[in-house]
C-alpha cells in the first residue's frame, strides 16, 4: 500500500491490510474477519473511502455489515458498516 497525493494505492492487497489502512481515515473502524481475500488492487481517493467500501463486493468476494461500533465487516471481505472486513 502506498499513499500518494490523497490517494490510497493497493496492489494485490489482502483484506486485513485494506481494513487496517482505511480505518486510519475513518471515525468508525473497519475490521477483517474470517478467511482473507487477497490480490485486491485499488486506487482510492481518501475522501471516497466509504464509496470504495460499498463497492468492494463488486470487485472481491466479500460481504459488508455495519454495527454500532464499526463501519464495515468483511469476512473474506465482508464489508459491513460495523467495520469488519472478512
Amino acid at each position: 500500500m502506498r499513499i500518494l497525493k490523497g490517494r490510497l494505492l493497493f496492489d494485490r492487497a489482502g483484506t486485513s491490510e485494506i481494513a487496517y489502512t482505511v480505518s486510519r481515515y475513518r471515525r468508525k473502524p473497519v475490521q477483517s474477519q474470517g478467511k482473507q481475500v487477497r490480490n485486491i488492487s485499488a486506487d482510492i481517493n481518501i475522501q471516497d473511502i466509504d464509496q470504495f467500501l460499498r463497492g468492494l463486493p463488486n470487485i472481491a468476494p466479500v460481504k459488508q455489515q455495519e454495527t454500532p461500533h464499526t463501519h464495515c465487516s468483511i469476512p473474506s471481505i465482508n464489508a459491513a458498516i460495523k467495520g469488519v472486513i472478512r
